[in-house]
């Protein structure tokens, strides 16, 4: 789970440093133009508090995408999230039920 929120906040902030116009992505409108210049700790950890804002589907709207691509990256990291949360209920309800079926039988 750590790796995919480190890989994803790292995605994001990418998409923001590569595009042609700097000022109008998520991390552009937040910190202005020139947020390459600004120190990398501060620049991941806002990239960082953004991945992690949306792996719990908390979001608080303080980032959001700014972009298409940037909407669409967010999309995807979404319906990952749901797919690996719906993976971890199902482990702990296979565990339940195992728990469950092993004490009716004693």
């Amino acid at each position: 789970m750590l790796f995919w929120v480190h890989t994803s906040s790292c995605i994001f902030y990418l998409l923001a440093d590569v595009y042609r116009y700097p000022e109008v992505t998520w991390i552009g409108e937040l910190y202005g133009a020139n947020f390459k210049t600004m120190s990398i700790r501060r620049r991941y950890g806002t990239s960082l508090y953004w991945s992690m804002t949306t792996f719990t589907t908390v979001g608080y709207e303080n980032l959001h995408s700014s972009t298409e691509l940037e909407s669409w990256y967010g999309s995807i990291v979404l319906l990952e999230n749901l797919g690996l949360s719906c993976y971890g209920m199902v482990g702990l309800r296979n565990i339940f039920i195992t728990t469950t079926c092993k004490s009716k039988k004693s």
